[in-house]
């Protein structure tokens, strides 16, 4: 046998080898000319999860494909089809490419898994198959409680954001004295302690599923009343609602450590609740009636835009602040209104039509929403009740048939990821995680209710 033939033979058993577990078929299909062309999700996939693709073809007009899914890259499963998607027979073939969107039901098929590293497979009948990059899908995620009391702790929980199911990993102490709001970002959960003035890292370690806190933690404000966060991912931003002022800290990625930033002690009037989009923050100033905005510049210093403060829309008493992508909403909390802004490219707050929307129950204390719901959930004063609004396609808020929603206490505080609404009960010291049907109807999940012993502060949930 020549060096030529050996060398042939070694090449060929390299990919037998290499096709072991695939079958023809998944790679390359029947070799007909159908080209697809997919298009991987963007960001963390949760539930259900559309793929994207196009058919293209000039002489084939229908065509079947399979669609399977693989969490390591090598061995493929048939992806289960959830509600609305396209199917798998009969697609239409263009020579242009024609746009079909299967929707993967994650949830039956992998149940409450996170992985990072999720490709999806498109093979169609008569053609060559396609496969999307990797992308990262969260079934279940990580939840932190603040306990407000002197005892000053925070619970740990997993929560499964399609069946509601809620596990408790760990409490621990924040460190400070009465942590209220808590925010999650890059691995951190930041909790602002409001009688210490001081800020609370727990980094949280996923092997061990539990909270660690950072060296140094928890870190001194220059503010009174330290109580609400937000973050560029660069700097973290702390309302003083006593003081109203604006504590910017610089957060070290890679260690959690905060540094007081040198154009710290930003005046805002009245300041409440804070968020970040685009390089500007976004403040809820309650006494003063109005939405206080600011650039962010590279620095970190708040410099204040042209447009602030935002007094149109209905805007009375906001205490409350939720982004839904290019929308803001904002809650009123002497008056049982949420008030709706579109989000324009200058940083400026346009209202949208109709704002302020209204809803059965006392005065709100918080908005939260989910854009996977198509939803915002809003937290309410003095009644045991929360109210729950679908949005339409320019954000118009109208209440659900089946809203306002009893708890055993009053509802002050709401999150919100994907198909699943948590809802602290103020009182008895418990809170509990809804499902979110499409019409807007709530179901109880299996651990209902869960007792935290102690005051429910925020919620906030991981990535």
């Amino acid at each position: 046998m020549t060096g030529q033939s050996v060398g042939a033979l070694f090449a060929a058993s390299i990919l037998v080898g290499s096709l072991v577990g695939c079958s023809r078929d998944e790679l390359f299909g029947p070799g007909g000319d159908v080209v697809v062309q997919i298009t991987t999700p963007s960001g963390i996939q949760t539930g259900d999860v559309h793929i994207v693709f196009t058919l293209e073809s000039e002489d084939v007009v229908t065509t079947d494909v399979t669609v399977r899914y693989s969490t390591d890259g090598m061995f493929f499963s048939t992806a289960s089809q959830a509600a609305g998607s396209v199917g798998t027979s009969g697609l239409a073939v263009g020579p242009a490419g024609t746009t079909h969107t299967f929707i993967w039901d994650s949830a039956t098929d992998l149940g409450g898994v996170r992985a990072s590293e999720v490709v999806v497979r498109v093979n169609p009948d008569a053609g060559l198959s396609e496969t999307t990059s990797g992308f990262a899908l969260h079934n279940f995620c990580y939840l932190a409680v603040t306990h407000d009391a002197d005892t000053a702790r925070v619970s740990l929980y997993t929560l499964d954001i399609n069946e509601g199911g809620v596990l408790h990993l760990q409490t621990l102490g924040s460190g400070g004295k009465r942590p209220w709001d808590v925010i999650f970002e890059h691995g951190y959960f930041f909790v602002a302690n409001r009688d210490s003035d001081d800020v609370s890292v727990l980094r949280l370690d996923e092997y061990t599923e539990e909270l660690v806190a950072v060296e140094g933690s928890p870190f001194g404000t220059d503010g009174a009343g330290s109580q609400y966060l937000a973050t560029d991912g660069e700097h973290l931003f702390v309302s003083n609602v006593t003081g109203g002022t604006i504590t910017i800290h610089d957060v070290d990625e890679d260690t959690g450590r905060l540094d007081l930033n040198a154009h710290s002690g930003e005046s805002a009037a009245g300041c409440r609740s804070l968020v970040v989009k685009s390089g500007r923050l976004y403040v809820a100033s309650e006494t003063e009636g109005s939405i206080l905005i600011f650039d962010i510049a590279a620095s970190g210093e708040l410099q204040p835009s042209g447009f602030s403060p935002i007094t149109s829309g209905g805007v009375l008493t906001p205490v409350a602040l939720a982004l839904l992508g290019n929308r803001l909403y904002a809650a009123n909390s002497a008056t049982a209104t949420v008030v709706g802004y579109n989000v324009l490219g200058d940083g400026d707050l346009g209202p949208i039509a109709g704002s302020p929307f209204s809803h059965a129950g006392a005065g709100t204390l918080q908005v939260a929403g989910s854009s996977a719901a198509d939803r915002i959930f809003l937290g309410t004063s003095s009644v045991s009740t929360f109210a729950s609004m679908g949005l339409d396609a320019i954000g118009v808020a109208t209440e659900d048939a089946s809203s306002p929603h009893a708890v055993g206490g009053t509802a002050h505080t709401v999150a919100a990821k994907g198909e699943v609404v948590v809802v602290a009960n103020g009182g008895d010291g418990s809170f509990a995680a809804w499902i979110v049907a499409a019409t807007g109807t709530l179901t109880g999940g299996d651990d209902n209710p869960i007792d935290l012993g102690e005051e429910v502060g925020r919620i906030a949930i991981s990535d």
